[in-house]
């Protein structure tokens, strides 16, 4: 858990970047709270680098099945436009899934329609599937919301399908470690993923900074918006801001252009 001066600067932290005139007052005093905000992003972002294979949970979960096996994997065929090559692969994977996880073969298939819908295809979702259903079991949730955090975390941080993995490691790792839970992991990501995309960020980066604000009161959206908030105003300042940021010796940028880390710009 973030440590009572971590969760300090992270309020700070939030009081700072909600808007670009409070950034420019509050660069003048809070240098301090910030550096402090940027060592428990760091410290919780190795921890989040160094978070390890999810360890199998046998969670007897309540997930609805809605449907059979086979309407389930007709439903994904339409989706997918799948050929028969294809489509046993997939077949096979939501059987192969069904004998190995606390989920059944259903409810494997299910999942996979949701990756459909996201306009997922068949690689995609062979490489998603298994992950997501590792996130599920972590979070506790139902097949359907996992499948729609997997797509979305995906697609906004521009992740492939073989990161879904260590992805699903880094929420396991934060859900056991600050006031946050999947679907609150969700609803950050929704806002401020693409943002961290565009600026070079890594997930275990963002991830760390959502705990510290989770911690501090400010979950799901909110944390998310905050964020997204901050990257533009480090991003794109007015011109008061960037003289403030300059006068106090703040790089937003490296030598090549690039976006320095978030732990880099705040310390």
């Amino acid at each position: 858990m973030a440590t009572a001066s971590g969760i300090r600067a992270g309020r700070a932290f939030v009081e700072l970047f909600v808007d670009d005139a409070r950034l420019v007052r509050g660069l003048r005093r809070a240098q301090a709270k910030l550096a402090a905000f940027g060592s428990s992003i760091s410290r919780m972002g190795q921890q989040l680098l160094t978070a390890g294979t999810l360890a199998a949970t046998p969670l007897a979960l309540a997930t609805r099945t809605f449907a059979g096996f086979e309407a389930q994997m007709a439903r994904v065929r339409a989706l997918t436009g799948a050929q028969a090559d294809d489509f046993a692969r997939l077949e096979a994977e939501a059987k192969r899934l069904g004998a190995t996880t606390v989920f059944s073969a259903s409810q494997a298939a299910e999942a996979m329609s949701y990756f459909a819908l996201a306009g997922f295809d068949v690689e995609r979702i062979l490489g998603a599937i298994g992950p997501a259903l590792d996130l599920a079991a972590a979070g506790q949730i139902e097949i359907a919301q996992a499948a729609d955090i997997a797509a979305k975390i995906m697609a906004g941080m521009g992740l492939s399908a073989d990161e879904l993995g260590n992805a699903v490691d880094v929420m396991a790792k934060a859900m056991t470690t600050a006031n946050t839970d999947l679907l609150m992991l969700g609803d950050a990501f929704k806002f401020v993923g693409p943002m961290a995309k565009t600026a070079g960020l890594s997930l275990e980066e963002i991830t760390a900074a959502i705990q510290l604000l989770s911690n501090a009161g400010v979950q799901g959206e909110m944390a998310g918006t905050t964020l997204r908030g901050m990257l533009l105003s480090l991003t794109s300042p007015s011109a008061e801001a960037e003289r403030e940021l300059a006068r106090l010796g703040v790089r937003v940028l490296d030598d090549a252009g690039n976006v320095r880390s978030l732990t880099a710009i705040i310390t």
